[in-house]
């Protein structure tokens, strides 16, 4: 049975299934369907669930067989042929029209796009737009890229930046990749490259008097939050044999290096950025905020450790309106390993949902697990934060330039046959309220 006598089964099946759903709506209010009806619908859809199983093994099936034979059939090289020299074969063409993408509707991977356009921007530095839009095309199907690559001119000087209708996806993944951007700051735009935010420092204070006593007069202090923009920038190197040999896994090997390399190197500086060198100010370095050491890494201290970080914020009169935790997953694995008397575990199940002492958790290893800080050699650091007084303000979204001549670290690409993605960031990180931070130090939180 080929792929269309699954759909064509596939489509009988789900027939049935409405039937059912109309002779039940057919009936009068508060009667459903018989046993026997009821029972003929579960069937029903699992059957659906078993062919979608078998239909998605047939088509992947079907594109690696499409891949391998169009490889071997294809004489031009997209990498090596001239923009009026671009025609791979007809049926290699006619293979990748049926079979990449068999259902033009099909709803694209976030951050796909944008891969796609960085590797047929590449392309067209060496062929021209024409067959950077055409390799996009066959291999994708993907119409919209090609259409935005025709469009780019061709330049042979500098990258090409990826248009921004490509971009919000990529950002979403990035956002959900980056610790401190997931846990959900106050976030805004810098467009200028600087702002200053007014700041209460000090409040008004208020007393008690007599009906006829003068009342005493106080003022609010303010002072001022200053941010400005600090450029991160990052490099990553794809092979052009990866574009060439497995052009269908290509965007997503560029997409994920890719967020992997920013989400990183964001990340490191919103929490431990020392302030100086065009870095940010990391979380750990901003002035005013409140810290704390574990005392051992019994249960009773781990208990004491977690409990004394939340009310350090507490005690600060920090509002709680977005609390959560960042730490090493190796400190997360510890507290999660953590049994009380009789064995069992006492922060397992929460930890697994997702939560410690009802806040969010999140993990990164940007954070070390090998500081000194803590008093030994196995340390690491622990955020509590009301993410609601954390500020992260963009400057420039997202910027990305592909280019195959480029010069890395005293190495041509070009000599090495490599493709290089240029990723620019402007950002800054900074506190409405320092109280609303403490940094946990604790050592040798982690199970090996």
């Amino acid at each position: 049975m080929n792929i269309e006598d699954l759909k064509i089964k596939r489509k009988a099946y789900a027939a049935e299934m409405a039937a059912l759903v109309a002779k039940e709506n057919a009936l009068p209010d508060g009667e459903v369907l018989d046993e026997a009806d009821a029972a003929e619908f579960e069937v029903t859809a699992k059957k659906i669930d078993a062919l979608e199983a078998r239909i998605k093994r047939a088509e992947a099936a079907a594109r690696a067989d499409i891949v391998a034979a169009a490889e071997k059939a294809a004489t031009v090289d997209a990498f090596d042929a001239d923009e009026e020299d671009f025609a791979p074969r007809t049926a290699m063409k006619a293979m990748t029209s049926t079979i990449y993408a068999s259902d033009p509707a099909e709803k694209i991977e976030k951050g796909l796009q944008a891969a796609r356009f960085v590797i047929g921007a590449a392309i067209a530095r060496k062929s021209g737009p024409r067959a950077a839009a055409q390799f996009v095309s066959q291999t994708w199907r993907d119409e919209t890229v090609a259409k935005a690559l025709s469009q780019t001119g061709g330049s042979s000087v500098g990258g090409v930046l990826i248009p921004v209708k490509f971009q919000p996806d990529l950002i979403e993944l990035l956002r959900a990749r980056v610790a401190v951007r997931a846990s959900n700051p106050m976030s805004i735009d810098m467009p200028e490259g600087n702002l200053t935010l007014p700041r209460l420092a000090g409040a008004a204070t208020a007393g008690w008097g007599t009906e006829v006593a003068s009342i005493s007069t106080s003022n609010p202090t303010f002072n001022s939050v200053v941010l400005s923009a600090k450029k991160l920038t990052a490099m990553v190197a794809i092979s052009n044999d990866l574009i060439r040999r497995s052009p269908v896994s290509a965007d997503t090997v560029v997409r994920d290096d890719l967020i992997e390399v920013v989400a990183r190197t964001e990340d490191l500086a919103f929490l431990r950025g020392p302030g100086t060198g065009n870095a940010p100010t990391g979380l750990s370095v901003q002035s005013g905020i409140s810290t704390l050491t574990a005392a051992g890494v019994t249960l009773a201290n781990v208990i004491a450790f977690l409990n004394g970080m939340v009310l350090k914020l507490q005690n600060a009169n920090s509002r709680m309106l977005r609390p959560g935790w960042i730490m090493n997953p190796h400190v997360k694995a510890f507290i999660a390993s953590q049994r009380d008397g009789v064995g069992s575990f006492v922060f397992k199940q929460e930890l697994d949902a997702g939560t410690l002492l009802g806040f969010p958790v999140r993990t990164t290893t940007a954070i070390p697990n090998n500081l000194t800080s803590a008093g030994g050699t196995a340390g690491s650091e622990v955020y509590l934060a009301d993410f609601a007084d954390v500020i992260v303000a963009d400057a420039m979204q997202l910027s990305i330039e592909a280019s195959s001549e480029a010069v890395v670290d005293g190495t041509s690409l070009f000599q090495t046959d490599q493709m290089a993605i240029r990723a620019i960031k402007e950002v800054d990180i900074a506190l409405r309220h320092p109280e609303s931070v403490c940094l946990g130090l604790c050592d040798s939180y982690k199970l090996y």
